[in-house]
Order: structure tokens, then sequence, then C-alpha cells
């Protein structure tokens, strides 16, 4: 595997889509990611680490592997901080509520008031990378066609179920099946 090459590639990919092409690295990727692809926001910027299972991968999926990581890298990296304030604005609500009506001492309001900050963090983090699923799906059939999203689609229902435990849980979480996504980019609205 040649990191110049892929990273030519995804350069490439992301002039097509106009946006900023991440560092392409070569590093471990879990064994259940079928793309073998791991994107990163870092302080320094986006990365994309690839894998070995990456080589295995037909030229019609590397390219869409390719596209979506570069797509997602942006987007997540565009509102990255959305969840956070998010959960510290459920924190400090808890905290006011738990506190002030029942005298309660303030170590203990903070520490009640956790458990909403953590659940709503990840409540806001899982409707925020459904809807750049969706998003990536609909630039990627927009700018690659409809057969590169459909083999990418494949890939990661095989991601979806090969995942498991808590980090499997948390993959079925974040990303919709493939089902779904396929009925959302036939132009079927998302359940009321």
């Amino acid at each position: 595997m040649d990191p110049e090459e892929i990273g030519t590639r995804t350069a490439e990919l992301a002039s097509r889509f106009g946006v900023a092409a991440p560092r392409v690295e070569l590093g471990p990727v879990p064994s259940w990611c079928a793309d073998g692809m791991r994107p990163q926001v870092r302080a320094e910027g986006t990365v994309l680490i690839v894998g070995s299972a990456y080589e295995t991968l037909e030229p019609e999926e590397r390219r869409g592997a390719l596209g979506q990581a570069v797509l997602a890298l942006d987007l997540h990296d565009a509102g990255r901080f959305q969840p956070i304030i998010a959960a510290l604005f459920a924190w400090g609500l808890s905290t006011t509520m738990l506190g002030l009506p029942f005298g309660t001492p303030s170590w203990q309001a903070t520490v009640f008031a956790l458990v909403p900050g953590a659940l709503t963090l990840l409540a806001v983090h899982a409707v925020r990378s459904r809807r750049i699923v969706y998003d990536v799906d609909h630039r990627m059939t927009a700018v690659l066609g409809p057969a590169t999203v459909a083999a990418v689609l494949d890939l990661d229902e095989r991601s979806r179920t090969r995942a498991r435990g808590l980090g499997g849980a948390y993959v079925r979480l974040v990303q919709p099946s493939r089902t779904r996504r396929a009925r959302r980019l036939e132009g079927e609205p998302p359940p009321a």
C-alpha cells in the first residue's frame, strides 16, 4: 500500500467535493471495519488512518470508501463542538434544577447532573452522526454516482454487523441500516 497514492486519490476526491483533503497515514484499524479506514479529527487537523483491509477492496469500493471518509471528516470537523455544548448546557440546567428547589448540596447536584449531561452528549452525537451519514450519501450520489454509493452501503452494512460489544452497539446507534439509507436516497421522507 502506497500512502502517497492514497493521498493523491484522497486529494482528487476532496477537490471534486469541494472540501479540504485530510492527511493520510497507514496504521491499525479495527478488524470490524470492512473498508479498512478510520477517520480521526485531531488538534492539528483531520487524518485518515488506512489499514491493510483497504487493499482487499474492489476499485469501486475503494473510491467510495475514500469519498465517504473525506466528506464525513469535513462534516464532522465543521461542527465537532455541538454535542459538547449541548451536554454542558444540559449539565448546567440539571445542576440548577436539582440544586435550587431541593436545597441539595452543590456536590450532589453536580454528580446527579452528570447522568443527563452524558445522555445528552450521546443523544446529540448520535443524531448528528446519522444526519452526517445521510448527507454524505446524498452528496456522494450526486458526485460519484449511485453504483459507488451502493458499494459503500454494502461495505458499511458489513462493518455494522461485524462490530460487537459496546463498540458495536455504538456503531449501530450512529449508523443507520443499509435499508434505511437506501430508502432515504430514493427520496422517502424520514419517519415522523
